[in-house]
């Protein structure tokens, strides 16, 4: 099975945001980033 990574973009929040919230107390920086500055900044890659 082949994997891939990439970026993510605002296109992606709904599957990320579902994935993330399943364990929201280990993922609660990626919540808190993605919720107050989303995917296209110049200081973060998600």
């Amino acid at each position: 099975m082949n994997k891939v990574i990439r970026k993510l973009t605002e296109k992606d929040r709904e599957k990320v945001m579902n994935f993330v919230l399943k364990k929201p107390a280990e993922n609660l920086f990626i919540i808190g980033d993605i919720e107050a500055y989303g995917f296209e900044t110049e200081f973060q890659t998600v």
